[in-house]
C-alpha cells in the first residue's frame, strides 16, 4: 500500500462566529474543493456531495442546525438508502464563537475541519470521507464513509479523548466521542456514549504499531510498544482504518485508508507543517499533548 493522493486539494480558514457562517465557510470551501451542493445553498440545513473516487463510490455530508448551540454533521448515502440519525445529540457538532477561526483542509472525496490552537475543546473537530478501500476487496463494498468527531453533543463540553484531533490510537476506556461508519450495506454509529466497557475497541481506529489500551488503563507517557527504527527513525504508516462492522462488541477489522494522509508515530504539536513527498502537509493531532506517539498528517497541497 502507499498513500492514496486525491486529484486535487485545498485548505483555508474562516471565521464561523455564527451557525450560518460555519456553513457558509464550510459550503465554500467544499465546492472549491470539488463538491456539489446539493440541497439549502446558503442556509444552515445543506446538503453536500463528495465528488466520485477512481472506484466509483460518492457520499453525502447533511449540516443542519438542530435548534441547539451548535451545527450537525451527519452521513446519507447518495440514494438515500442509509443514513446516520440527524439530531442534537448525534454525529458532529460544530459550536460557533466569537472570532473563532475554523481550519478545512479538503479534496474531492474528503475534509477535515477543526479550530486551530485547540485539542481539548470539544465540538472543534469533524473528520468527514469516502475513503479509498483497498483493491484486493472482493466483493467491493456497496457504500463507504467514515464520521469522526470530538463531539458527545450539541451541549456537551466533555472532550473525549478518542479523537484523532487528539489521540490517533486508543486512548482507554470510557473515552469514545460521536462517530458514523458505513461499510457495505451496514451503518452504525456512537452518540453521546464514551462507552466504559470491553467493546470499546470495536469503534474506529487507526492501524498502528502503538496500541497501549490493556482493557482497564489509559494511555500514558511511555506506555506505547514501540515506535522507531534502532537508528531512531520514525514509523511511518498508511491512514488505514478498523471498526467493527455493526456495533460495538464486533471484531474491528480494516475497511478504508484516508486521502492525502499518513501517520507518523512520534511527539508532534498539533498545527506543525512541513514538506515531503512533493507535497506541504499539517499535523492534525496533538501527540505531544497526549503523548500517544501517533499522529494523523493531512496534505493540503
Amino acid at each position: 500500500m502507499a498513500v492514496q493522493y486525491a486529484t486535487t486539494r485545498y485548505t483555508t480558514t474562516f471565521t464561523g462566529d455564527t451557525k450560518a457562517n460555519i456553513c457558509a465557510g464550510v459550503e465554500a470551501a467544499l465546492n472549491a474543493a470539488g463538491w456539489s451542493t446539493i440541497s439549502g445553498h446558503g442556509t444552515t440545513d445543506m446538503v453536500l456531495q463528495t465528488g466520485t473516487t477512481s472506484q466509483g463510490y460518492a457520499l453525502r455530508a447533511h449540516f443542519k442546525d438542530n435548534g441547539g448551540t451548535c451545527i450537525q454533521v451527519s452521513m446519507v448515502t447518495t440514494d438515500g438508502a442509509k443514513a446516520s440519525t440527524v439530531g442534537t445529540a448525534y454525529g458532529a457538532s460544530l459550536l460557533p464563537g466569537v472570532a473563532k477561526v475554523w481550519q478545512i483542509v479538503a479534496n474531492p472525496y474528503q475534509f477535515v475541519l477543526w479550530v486551530p490552537g485547540d485539542s481539548t475543546v470539544a465540538r472543534e473537530f469533524c473528520l468527514f470521507s469516502c475513503p479509498y478501500v483497498p483493491s484486493f476487496f472482493l466483493p467491493m463494498p456497496q457504500y463507504i464513509g467514515i464520521l469522526h468527531t470530538n463531539t458527545l453533543s450539541d451541549s456537551s463540553t466533555d472532550d473525549p479523548q478518542n479523537n484523532f484531533r487528539y489521540s490517533a490510537v486508543d486512548w482507554g476506556q470510557n473515552a469514545a466521542p460521536n462517530f458514523v461508519c458505513l461499510f457495505g450495506t451496514s451503518i452504525w454509529e456512537n452518540a453521546n456514549n464514551r462507552w466504559n466497557n470491553s467493546n470499546y475497541p470495536s469503534m474506529p481506529l487507526f492501524v498502528t504499531p502503538i496500541s497501549a489500551w490493556g482493557g482497564n488503563a489509559n494511555v500514558t507517557a511511555g506506555s506505547e510498544r514501540f515506535y522507531r527504527y534502532q537508528n531512531g527513525n520514525l514509523f511511518s504508516m498508511d491512514a488505514m482504518l478498523a471498526w467493527g462492522l455493526t456495533a460495538f462488541g464486533d471484531e474491528p477489522k480494516v475497511a478504508c485508508q484516508l486521502w492525502d494522509a499518513l501517520l507518523i508515530c512520534g511527539p508532534f504539536a498539533m498545527d506543525t507543517v512541513t514538506a515531503f513527498d512533493t507535497h506541504n502537509w499539517v499535523c492534525i493531532t496533538d501527540s505531544n499533548t497526549s503523548q500517544t506517539k501517533v499522529s494523523l498528517w493531512i496534505a493540503t497541497s
